[in-house]
C-alpha cells in the first residue's frame, strides 16, 4: 500500500544575521518580540505581553549554532566590565577596563590553557570558537573563578545550552521557568549590563 509523506522544513540552523533578514529585524532587536536592549532589562516585561514572541518567527528557532559563542561572549564583557559597572566604557574607565580584561584572559588561559578573546591574523574574528566555549562551559566552578562572576549564573547558562542543543525531549514548562529564573538572576546580579538581543532571545524564548 502506498504512503503518502509531506515535509515542512525549516531554516533552524541559520546564524543571527539571517535570521534578522528573514524576519525584517534591526541587529540590536529581538527578531520574535521585536524589543531592543532598552526594554531586555525590565523585568516586569517578562510576565506581560510586552515580551510575547510572533509565533511565525519563532518556527525559526533560538540558533544553537552560535548560542554558545554568544553567551560567552556577553559573559566577558560583563566581567571586563564589572568593576566600572557600566555598559560602555568612556575615557575616564577605559585604562581600568583594559586593565582588568588583560587580566581576567589571563585568568582564563591559566585555569583552561586556552588563549581566549585574541584577535585572529587578518582580522576575521577572536579565537574564541565554539568548541572553546564548550570546553569552559563544562567545567562552570571554574569558568566562574576565572570571570570572577555569579557560578550559579554560570552554571544555569551551561545547563540551558546543553538543553538548547540536546536530542532528548524537553519539560518545556519547566525549561521556559528555568530560563525566566535565570533571567532575573542575570539582571538583577548585573543591572547596568544591557542584555543584547542574542542572550535575550535565548532566556525569554528558547
Amino acid at each position: 500500500t502506498p504512503v503518502l509523506i509531506n515535509f515542512k522544513f525549516y531554516p533552524t540552523i541559520i546564524d543571527g544575521k539571517i535570521l534578522n533578514i528573514l524576519t525584517g529585524t534591526g541587529s540590536q532587536t529581538c527578531p520574535f518580540c521585536k524589543k531592543n536592549p532598552n526594554d531586555f532589562n525590565i523585568l516586569e516585561n517578562l510576565n506581560n505581553i510586552d515580551f510575547y514572541a510572533n509565533p511565525e518567527n519563532l518556527i525559526f528557532g533560538c540558533q544553537p549554532l552560535h548560542a554558545i559563542i554568544n553567551t560567552f561572549n556577553g559573559l566577558l564583557h560583563i566581567s571586563y566590565k564589572k568593576e566600572i559597572m557600566a555598559w560602555r566604557s568612556n575615557k575616564g574607565t577605559k585604562k581600568r577596563v583594559d586593565d582588568r580584561k588583560k587580566k581576567i584572559l589571563e585568568q582564563l588561559e591559566k585555569s583552561f590553557g586556552i588563549k581566549f578573546d585574541k584577535p585572529r591574523s587578518g582580522g576575521s574574528g577572536t579565537s574564541t570558537t565554539g568548541k572553546l566555549c564548550r570546553v569552559a562551559f563544562n567545567n562552570p566552578d571554574k569558568l566562574a573563578a576565572a570571570l570572577e562572576l555569579d557560578v550559579d549564573l554560570i552554571k544555569n547558562l551551561s545547563i540551558i545550552l546543553k538543553v538548547l542543543n540536546s536530542h532528548e525531549d524537553i519539560d518545556h514548562e519547566k525549561f521556559g521557568d528555568f530560563c525566566k529564573n535565570t533571567y532575573k538572576l542575570i539582571v538583577s546580579l548585573y543591572p547596568w549590563y544591557k542584555l543584547p538581543a542574542t542572550i535575550h532571545k535565548i532566556l525569554a524564548h528558547s
